[in-house]
């Protein structure tokens, strides 16, 4: 895993969670995949990743949505904001699996740049 990578992460609505999913661990999916992507960026260039800034704030709600907001602190101090991203699961409680799903969407939309 790319040891240049500092996150900041918010969870809010976790008690909306499958209970598959354990207590904590909603940050833990999203920081390895992004420690993965960048890894891998490194290792296509030849090199070791650039250092990255990233915070991921989610929120869960009572109906079975899912939404991550990607911010990036560049060199410059600037933030640089990704789209949002979103998945909707509406007839159960959102498990591991979806969580997963939400963490590479959100790690593609950095792989892409």
């Amino acid at each position: 895993m790319a040891n240049n990578l500092t996150t900041s992460c918010t969870v809010e609505g976790e008690k909306f969670l499958s209970a598959d999913v354990e207590a904590g661990r909603v940050c833990a999916v999203f920081e390895q995949r992004l420690h993965e992507v960048l890894a891998e960026q490194g290792a296509k260039a030849g090199e070791s990743a650039a250092a990255r800034n990233f915070s991921v704030d989610i929120v869960i709600d009572r109906r079975g949505s899912l939404k991550a907001n990607l911010s990036e602190t560049v060199a410059d101090g600037e933030t640089r904001a990704y789209p949002v991203v979103a998945i909707d699961v509406m007839d159960r409680a959102p498990t591991t699996k979806d969580l997963k799903r939400l963490a590479e969407t959100v790690a593609s939309l950095v792989a892409a740049e």
